[in-house]
């Protein structure tokens, strides 16, 4: 099994003080042009392969609507 990384561009919309609350973003920022950028790590192959990009965000507890851009890395 192996994990990797997750980050999700999200909209500058997206209630982040709520995200923020559960603790579960390993990294977090805002870009220059207000989109929002976290970073999960360590996310299991497995779980990345068997979701698509928005189901992926729902089960990081993100809203699908706020979610510009998935990457893994």
């Amino acid at each position: 099994m192996e994990f990797i990384s997750l980050r999700f561009t999200l909209d500058e919309e997206c209630p982040m003080d709520d995200l923020m609350e559960d603790e579960i973003i390993d990294d977090y920022f805002t870009n220059d042009d207000g989109l929002h950028e976290v970073v999960f790590y360590n996310v299991d192959e497995e779980l990345i392969e068997s979701l698509n990009p928005d189901e992926l965000a729902e089960f990081f507890g993100i809203d699908a609507e706020f979610v510009v851009a998935a990457e893994v890395n």
